[in-house]
């Protein structure tokens, strides 16, 4: 039973670093602005980004319920073959009506892998005790994906001088891949219940309450919303058009793309271990300070002062993975987690949309550093302060003394 147990532990975490390694080929972070730039103008690509964001926030919570009812590896499986499907489309394409198409289909199939995949890792260590160990096993998929993304971002740039498609092909075809793989996965035990109309769409509904339930897990749920928000605005939007508001060209952005992910790579090797020393209230403090303070030098153009704060502030998000998703993962009841993650990633993704849409026409690859600056204040005066009212608030209720 012993060895069924650890045989089964095994070949899950197996499947989690093999299909973060596929999902990690993403050849295209280099040089996706200069890509489509090259056929469209750099409003239409920000709208192209909300639209597909918007579609994602509409899908999130359905999809995210969806996992809840049939299994969270059928919705991966599904959703990262057609989130692959998308990239290939868009790799093809040569027009603003195809790459439309592209985004619409890769959003769809984003949103049936998002909160499904963390969700099946988190209670596959909750079934065999090791919830305390999150940030170790999630530290190793995380470090898995960022070892892929260091070397393929040094070979985007060099499959983009061959086809300037190549890099969108390439990395869809790994997404693909990176499914087909979790056929060899393990979906753990929980309790199940028959899919109806009703109790879809009831699910719907528990799963937004579950995310934000009480004060506290509010409180952390905001926390969590704002950070991913604005790691994923710079991580996907603003961070290729700032390297080239820096200075860098086609023929380096790759290099120093693989150097900012190596940094990202050593913070991911050292989560668990920040984890326990400092704490979670300590890390709550620090992340979105540290943060703050190194965004809000982006309006410097300069590239050697750019690229030292790029450093810390692209490094450090990587805890978001390692340490956050823990964090919130442990408020939330197995039965609605990848629901309850869902919303979360919902709310992320309309953040995104409004913020990139709004933004689309103001922001351009002249001004692009002012928007670091921006987000730089919004974690110093938004985040921060939800941090201290979570642990505030968390404070309170272990100290209530209990209903007889």
């Amino acid at each position: 039973m012993a060895e069924a147990i650890a045989n089964y532990l095994r070949r899950n975490m197996y499947v989690f670093y093999g299909s973060q390694v596929l999902n990690g080929l993403r050849f295209i972070g280099p040089v996706w602005v200069l890509f489509f730039t090259h056929y469209i103008t750099f409003s239409q690509l920000a709208f192209l980004e909300a639209l597909g964001l918007f579609i994602s926030v509409a899908l999130e919570l359905p999809t995210g319920a969806l996992a809840d009812l049939i299994g969270r590896k059928n919705s991966i499986i599904f959703g990262y073959i057609v989130s692959g499907l998308g990239y290939i489309v868009i790799g093809f394409g040569h027009s603003f009506e195809s790459f439309l198409i592209g985004y619409t289909i890769n959003s769809i199939g984003a949103s049936f892998a998002s909160g499904a995949d963390t969700a099946i890792l988190f209670d596959t260590l909750k079934e065999h005790d090791l919830v305390e160990d999150y940030g170790k096993y999630s530290g190793r998929t995380v470090f898995m994906y960022r070892l892929s993304v260091i070397v393929s971002m040094v070979i985007g740039q060099y499959l983009y001088a061959v086809f300037i498609g190549l890099p969108y092909i390439a990395c869809g075809l790994g997404i693909m891949a990176s499914g087909l793989i979790y056929v060899f996965a393990h979906e753990p035990s929980r309790e199940r219940e028959r899919i109806t109309p009703a109790l879809y769409f009831r699910r719907i509904g528990l799963g937004f309450h579950e995310a934000f339930k009480d004060t506290a897990t509010r409180y952390l749920s905001l926390y969590f919303i704002t950070i991913a928000a604005v790691e994923l605005m710079l991580l996907w939007f603003y961070y290729a058009p700032y390297l080239s508001w820096l200075g860098y060209t086609d023929r380096n952005i790759g290099l120093i793309y693989g150097a900012i992910a190596a940094g990202r790579l050593v913070v991911t090797l050292l989560s668990q271990r920040l984890d326990k020393v400092l704490g979670d209230k300590n890390i709550l403090y620090l992340l979105p300070l540290i943060l703050g303070l190194s965004l809000i030098m982006g309006f410097v153009r300069n590239i050697y002062v750019g690229t030292a704060f790029l450093f810390i502030h692209y490094a450090l998000f990587t805890l978001r993975y390692t340490v956050l998703n823990k964090y919130t993962n442990v408020r939330f009841d197995s039965k609605y987690r990848a629901s309850a993650i869902s919303s979360l990633n919902m709310f992320v993704s309309l953040v995104y949309a409004v913020v990139v849409l709004a933004l689309g026409n103001v922001i351009t690859l002249d001004n692009v550093g002012a928007i670091l600056t921006v987000f730089g204040g919004v974690l110093l005066f938004i985040t921060l302060p939800l941090g201290v009212l979570f642990v505030t608030a968390r404070r309170h209720k272990q100290a209530a003394p209990a209903i007889a």
